[in-house]
């Protein structure tokens, strides 16, 4: 089990919308505009986590596939993955 060294609270708006705590926020080490990553772990636990580039600065980074991939294909390949996690 992890060790919690301090909790902060935020209460929830109408529109489902949370501030973060300035401690929270510089944690992060984030501003206004910056993504944050909610994690949930397989205990429930929710982590926070800061990206520090956005889906348009990764695009392109990686060269293409050789060869496309069917949606069966893909498929296959999650079923495969998650099963061998499964059983890890």
């Amino acid at each position: 089990m992890k060790k919690v060294k301090t909790s902060y609270v935020s209460k929830i708006s109408s529109k489902g919308q949370i501030t973060l705590p300035v401690v929270v926020r510089d944690a992060l080490r984030v501003k206004s505009g910056d993504v944050v990553v909610y994690s949930i772990e397989d205990d429930g636990a929710v982590v926070l986590t800061s990206s520090k580039y956005s889906l348009d600065d990764v695009y392109g980074i990686l060269p293409p596939l050789e060869k496309l991939l069917t949606v069966e294909e893909m498929v296959k390949i999650a079923k495969d993955y998650k099963s061998s996690k499964e059983t890890q």
